[in-house]
């Protein structure tokens, strides 16, 4: 091989500062710099985007770039985009999401690069527009020369576009554990104020996630444990709708809509249980994220959530759908602090295994080699 490193380009289109916001820079942290470089490419209605990756990107891979966006596919962000490839002597564009991807293989196919997208996730019963714009997305990933789902589940969503099965590589989601165990000790599940205890969601706010059903979870819960509060971090669309629940419910005063945080981490370890209640997710990298700070999981019992989290062992689950039952499993490890305790320190045993950035970068190091081999 060459000594030459190969220059990667990472290019997404962000909504926010999420999991496949936070993926990019767990798999570029760990990346070899001795074989690796490329620079970080976002698209923004605003040139001079705030987003987080563009100051989280580590200088020692590469420089970040923000690309005027043009109304929701921004085709006239391609021929941009194919100047910054040829400048940059790019070898490989690594794309994130449906509209990056429809967007960076039309850039790679008019520069004659290798192209690779990694998909993260996908939207059940999306609205009819933004479900064509997911379908377009997925037309496009036939033409990739890899295409690298997070999760059995989305390997068999990519399979419904006929990719031929060499082109298609099961990589794992993971988490960077650097940023992790660079925290300020502190023991988890404190609270900010003395009695007062914490359950919690981060992440986005959009429909398939459900959080409607863990704040209805929470008002069942509410009248056993009077000292309980949940905080609930992030934003989307279904921000407004779930404060209204709330208030609908009696619980406007124990529910925290924090909205997005830069202290995300800070704020999940201060939380005795992390609740996820989605209808679909790639392997979550937010529940990774609290599974190697070691707090105790309950969610539903859906693919990719059912790669890490094994009922009585690194966490507990309900049905889709059952809020009664989510509820009650929240009440065992409330009820339980030592089952709790252990239950999370399994879970960070299993990121250390099989979900790292680690071992997240060492794959797709091989994965970029191969292509230039």
């Amino acid at each position: 091989m060459s000594s030459k490193k190969i220059n990667v380009m990472q290019f997404i289109c962000p909504s926010g500062f999420y999991g496949a916001e936070r993926w990019i820079l767990a798999l570029v942290n760990s990346l070899d710099t001795d074989r690796f470089q490329g620079d970080m490419v976002l698209t923004s209605p605003d040139s001079n985007s705030d987003n987080p990756l563009v100051k989280m990107y580590p200088s020692a891979v590469g420089d970040t770039h923000v690309l005027q966006e043009y109304g929701r596919l921004s085709l006239r962000t391609i021929p941009e985009l194919c100047r910054m490839i040829r400048e940059k002597n790019v070898d490989i564009i690594h794309t994130h999401g449906y509209k990056s991807d429809i967007l960076g293989l039309i850039a790679a196919k008019k520069t004659g690069i290798k192209c690779v997208a990694t998909a993260h996730g996908y939207e059940s019963n999306p609205a009819f527009k933004l479900g064509m714009y997911f379908k377009i997305g997925g037309m496009a990933l036939k033409y990739f020369d890899i295409v690298a789902p997070l999760s059995p589940e989305l390997y068999e969503y990519c399979e419904s576009f006929d990719i031929k099965p060499e082109r298609l590589r099961l990589i794992s989601n993971g988490v960077d554990l650097t940023e992790i165990d660079a925290m300020e000790p502190q023991q988890a599940g404190n609270s900010s104020a003395e009695g007062v205890r914490y359950i919690g969601y981060i992440g986005r706010l959009a429909r398939h996630k459900y959080v409607k059903d863990l704040v209805s979870a929470f008002a069942i819960l509410a009248p056993k444990f009077p000292e309980l509060r949940l905080r609930i971090v992030g934003d989307g669309v279904e921000k407004e709708t779930l404060e209204l629940q709330a208030r609908d419910l009696g619980l406007a005063e124990r529910v925290d809509f924090l909205g997005f945080r830069d202290d995300r981490l800070n704020l999940m370890r201060d939380l005795e249980l992390f609740c996820m209640t989605s209808s679909s997710e790639g392997v979550p990298r937010v529940m990774m994220e609290a599974m190697s700070l070691k707090r105790p999981v309950v969610a539903y019992n859906i693919l990719g959530v059912d790669q890490l989290i094994f009922e009585g062992d690194t966490g507990l689950l309900a049905e889709f759908g059952d809020v009664e039952k989510f509820a009650n499993q929240c009440e065992k490890f409330l009820n339980d602090p030592a089952s709790a305790k252990l239950h999370g320190e399994r879970a960070r045993k299993l990121i250390e295994k099989d979900f790292s950035g680690q071992s997240l970068a060492r794959k797709y190091g091989e994965l970029f080699e191969e292509l230039m081999a």
